[in-house]
């Protein structure tokens, strides 16, 4: 996870950082990083952190989704954690600048506690002028050549 260039969106289950108090765990972050930065695990990521929330996404006995959308230089990461499908602010920062040539990917680290983290979808779509809903996004079935599916387990 150290030096990497691009976004790192990171779901933080268990906070390191013994004086914290003003975040409640699990918490989502954003990072932009040019291949220099080093994700601090011991501080929560705070040093490189453009933007968090809360999220709580453990123990639960429904699915959870993130959507990370980025256009014109504008980062938006959205959830559904509650089981409702329908979205909620997570991050939003303007004046973003990642670099051309994306690759994506998922990762996990447990640390000295053992978890289990599980990706089941990973969806890419062109991007448009507003959010499809939750049910349109899991409903949609085969990808077209806009998009693009992944099933992961």
């Amino acid at each position: 996870m150290d030096k990497f260039v691009g976004l790192g969106v990171f779901v933080d289950t268990y906070p390191n950082e013994e004086k914290q108090q003003e975040r409640v765990f699990p918490y989502i972050s954003a990072m932009v990083n040019n291949g220099s930065l080093s994700y601090d695990h011991e501080r929560d990521g705070r040093p490189t952190e453009l933007g968090g929330c809360t999220a709580i996404v453990r123990n639960l006995h429904y699915d959870t989704f993130l959507v990370i959308r980025y256009v014109k230089r504008h980062l938006t990461i959205m959830m559904d954690i509650d089981g409702k499908h329908e979205w909620r602010d997570c991050i939003e920062v303007p004046g973003v600048r990642l670099p051309r040539g994306y690759y994506f990917g998922t990762s996990s680290i447990t640390g000295d506690l053992s978890g289990t983290a599980e990706c089941s979808l990973f969806a890419t779509t062109e991007a448009s002028s507003q959010y499809l809903g939750l049910s349109e996004v899991l409903q949609k079935g085969e990808p077209d050549e806009q998009s693009s599916e992944k099933q992961m387990s």
